[in-house]
């Protein structure tokens, strides 16, 4: 069941983490937290000075309802990549139009796909409306659906708040190319997008309890940096 989502200005701040160390405990938040980026824009990723560590991890605490929302990003994802899938994870957490238009989709044409396979398109006037997103009803990884990369990950951003158990954290892994699925290795690409930069999210190191809960939501990008597709995938049960 899909939880309500929160206005935007609750993740205004979603913080950006360079580096793959676990968050550390007692870390300071910065006095002012990013604003999200428009379009294009690409965020900076230098740590402030009072956040300087001698680990390579920067990092940026983000109040959310007295917890806080980390996307972490390797050394090998740039400055760009975070910024795209900033606004994708803001987006997922409160769909609007206006949230929708920020997102850098294709003016070409979006496609949705479940893990190798695309299936349908989506409907560029109504990409902010979840409906639009909706993958109906089909067998896919031994699930039945319907299927929406933006509510696993909104389920993965408000999780922590609603089931511990099943949710430790909120935090989020940014990735850039081929990445394993789970405990599995990596899920090749759609046919037709193995050319193109791989940009994904997945559950936070330490942030789910088992594979069950694992999932991944990859971006394609065109050579100018427009969102062309849209895949998820899920652990088989």
């Amino acid at each position: 069941m899909v939880r309500p989502t929160r206005p935007w200005a609750a993740l205004a701040g979603l913080a950006l983490l360079s580096g793959c160390a676990a968050p550390t405990t007692g870390e300071t938040p910065p006095a002012d937290p990013p604003v999200l980026p428009s379009a294009g824009a690409v965020p900076s990723l230098s740590p402030s000075p009072e956040l300087a560590a001698p680990s390579p991890a920067a990092t940026a605490d983000v109040p959310r309802l007295g917890e806080a929302v980390r996307l972490y990003a390797g050394a090998d994802v740039g400055a760009a990549d975070v910024a795209v899938m900033q606004r994708f994870v803001m987006f997922a957490a409160d769909p609007t139009p206006e949230g929708a238009q920020l997102l850098g989709l294709a003016t070409t044409g979006v496609r949705l796909g479940l893990g190798p396979r695309l299936v349908q398109d989506l409907d560029i006037a109504t990409a902010g409306d979840p409906a639009a997103w909706s993958i109906p009803s089909q067998a896919f990884r031994a699930h039945t659906g319907p299927y929406s990369a933006l509510a696993v990950v909104r389920q993965q951003v408000e999780g922590a708040d609603a089931d511990p158990t099943r949710w430790p954290s909120s935090d989020l892994q940014v990735s850039v190319g081929d990445h394993p699925h789970c405990a599995s290795p990596p899920v090749p690409a759609p046919e037709g997008l193995d050319g193109r930069r791989r940009v994904s999210v997945q559950p936070g190191e330490g942030s789910i309890t088992s594979c069950l809960d694992w999932f991944t939501v990859d971006l394609f990008l065109d050579d100018d940096d427009a969102i062309v597709a849209v895949t998820l995938d899920i652990w088989e049960p």
